[in-house]
């Protein structure tokens, strides 16, 4: 997989919002634990990763050039381990982009870090708080550039839709994956339904050009009935954030705003 190198920065404080967000919907049972490695165009429609094929590498090709009109980025994937830890497994599926197995913290290690209560015998795991508890994890395990987090509201989510897909195009072309805070259900290209009443974390690997827009590659870490990968148009993603937050990555902080 190739290597983009940073530009190291000093450090940049941004604003951040305060946005709700809540437990994880649906998840897979704690045997989930194999990882497996997708990348490229192992998902150019609504394929999902079957629960099988997380016992085994998945190592499909990428593809890292800038001039392509469809970029997708090489990542580890796995299906969260508690049914409240979708940010954390989300999250470490951002960090593998750039972070080889080895180098990757555990999705345990990850949700003490984000404050996420997850669930445990006699207790229903609250999730994790905001993406603003995904910012300062993304930038611990990041040599260059800065995240930050990003709201969007319902009532004008229109407005940021084309401010997301920037974002996305600037972070993608850096080899960073966003993680995204959804709610509600979410439409895929295909027309496939994606609910997730009590909200959820995903993964954004990739992005596709569609003339004056573009479709945003999705990693679900949810479980193989609803997770997986899919394409999604950035205006349906937007709707979908719409209430909640993202994070994205930016090579300085000039850009952030």
């Amino acid at each position: 997989m190739i290597r983009f190198s940073m530009p190291i920065v000093s450090a940049v404080l941004c604003l951040t919002m305060i946005a709700t967000s809540s437990a994880c919907d649906d998840q897979t049972p704690d045997t989930m634990d194999d990882d497996g490695r997708a990348a490229g165009h192992a998902a150019p429609n609504n394929i999902a990763i079957e629960a099988a094929a997380i016992t085994e590498d998945l190592r499909l090709a990428g593809n890292d050039d800038l001039a392509a009109a469809e970029r997708v980025l090489g990542v580890l994937f796995v299906y969260q381990k508690n049914g409240s830890t979708c940010a954390p497994a989300a999250t470490r599926i951002a960090l593998s982009a750039r972070l080889s197995a080895n180098a990757l913290p555990s999705e345990s290690l990850l949700a003490q870090r984000m404050g996420t209560d997850i669930d445990r015998p006699g207790h229903s795991g609250s999730g994790t708080p905001s993406v603003n508890n995904v910012v300062p994890v993304l930038n611990q395990y990041s040599t260059g550039g800065l995240h930050q987090s990003f709201f969007i509201n319902t009532d004008n989510y229109r407005a940021q839709t084309q401010p997301l897909a920037e974002r996305v195009r600037i972070a993608i072309d850096g080899h960073h994956a966003l993680v995204a805070n959804i709610h509600g259900t979410g439409t895929d290209v295909r027309g496939g339904k994606h609910t997730y009443a009590n909200g959820h974390y995903i993964a954004l690997i990739g992005y596709r050009d569609q003339g004056n827009s573009i479709d945003v590659l999705i990693a679900d870490p949810s479980g193989p009935t609803k997770g997986g990968q899919y394409w999604m148009s950035v205006s349906n993603l937007a709707y979908w954030i719409a209430s909640r937050g993202y994070v994205a990555w930016f090579p300085d902080c000039t850009r952030c705003r």
